[in-house]
């Protein structure tokens, strides 16, 4: 069996997982930051499903 250093915490322990929560945070707070929503009510659509099953419809040859 291998030995853990004592600088990390195997993640299913409440030390793990408390640094893993630790690190979500400060990333959602980098994005915040930077002006992106992490949590975004709508996002914009490039396509409509039509387009979709238009492409799924073609065959590529090669």
């Amino acid at each position: 069996m291998q030995q853990q250093s004592k600088q990390s915490a195997p993640i299913n322990s409440s030390a793990g997982k408390r640094n893993e929560y630790e690190d979500r945070l400060k990333k959602l707070e980098l994005l915040k930051q930077t002006g992106v929503n992490p949590y975004p009510a709508k996002i914009e659509r490039d396509f409509t499903i039509g387009d979709v099953l238009n492409w799924q419809s073609r065959r590529i040859k090669f």
